[in-house]
């Protein structure tokens, strides 16, 4: 008989294939979840890492599941200085830039007048310039946060050392607060930064008219994400989740997952096994048709 285990203990040895005492359970509850029955306003939850992880670590209790994923980076300890004014459901931030919050939905946020977050054009970026594919609407849908960025335009993003203290803050909080419960980190995988760049219509355009350019972004891409891996690794996550929702069936096919999936996420997964955390992905979609492509990249 197997002795009783924490949860922490549980979900690690599921991951690695081995008995644990009893069948673990994780799951991630909706943002939208955490708003309407939670204790905190939709932006204190979306925005500040210590209630971010307060709400997560109070409905893993309430629900007995045996973790949490971290599923937004870290905030700045004072993010509220970077707001003008906060208008009901409406954040209006110094920079220009307003921020819808949804009371069971997730943060959308526009250009002043409600106007769109602007996307690269696939045909004016060069991959060797960082200021062609460094703008605020990529950044913000990929960090959630475009102006408490506070990494340099030219810093090296391959370079784990500029990315700020406050990027895994929400991870660490959960770390030392959870020791017994089991707490994943998340990356989003290469590909969805490429969608995120051009936008998803055009994104899928330049994957038939550049793939080219596609490949550059990509590699970069997972370099990019390599160094956010390492440093969550310092946290001592109980595992990685690689985010990659727009690659299941009727996103792309099989063919297109192979080129432009498959190796990206497989450099991924291998910067978060030289860790030795295990890594798992998440997908949207139909995947019945590319399980055999999925388990290729390790993760």
């Amino acid at each position: 008989m197997l002795c009783a285990m924490n949860a922490s203990q549980r979900v690690a040895l599921t991951m690695r294939h081995q008995p644990p005492d009893r069948v673990s359970v994780m799951c991630q509850i909706a943002l939208g979840h955490y708003f309407v029955h939670g204790h905190h306003a939709p932006p204190e939850v979306w925005f500040d890492s210590e209630i971010f992880v307060r709400t997560l670590a109070r409905f893993q209790r309430q629900y007995r599941f045996d973790g949490f994923l971290v599923n937004l980076p870290g905030r700045p300890a004072n993010w509220r200085d970077y707001l003008d004014e906060q208008r009901g459901d409406r954040l209006y931030w110094r920079f220009g830039l307003e921020t819808w919050m949804p009371t069971d939905d997730n943060a959308h946020t526009f250009a002043p007048g409600d106007q769109p977050l602007p996307r690269a054009d696939y045909e004016r970026v060069d991959p060797d310039d960082p200021a062609t594919y460094r703008i605020a609407g990529y950044l913000w849908n990929t960090w959630h946060a475009p102006t408490l960025w506070d990494i340099p335009p030219d810093a090296d993003l391959a370079d784990a050392a500029v990315y700020p203290d406050w990027a895994t803050r929400g991870l660490r909080i959960a770390r030392d607060a959870n020791p017994d419960v089991s707490v994943h980190a998340e990356v989003f995988s290469p590909f969805t930064h490429l969608l995120e760049l051009f936008g998803y219509e055009q994104a899928m355009m330049a994957i038939v008219d550049a793939p080219e350019l596609c490949h550059r972004l990509l590699s970069i891409f997972a370099q990019h994400v390599t160094a956010q891996v390492k440093c969550q690794g310092a946290c001592d996550p109980d595992a990685i989740l690689i985010s990659s929702a727009f690659a299941g069936g009727g996103f792309i096919g099989r063919d297109m997952y192979g080129e432009f999936v498959v190796p990206y996420e497989k450099q991924v997964a291998n910067a978060i096994a030289a860790l030795d955390v295990p890594s798992y992905t998440h997908t949207c979609g139909a995947i019945g048709d590319r399980l055999d492509l999925m388990a290729d990249t390790d993760g």
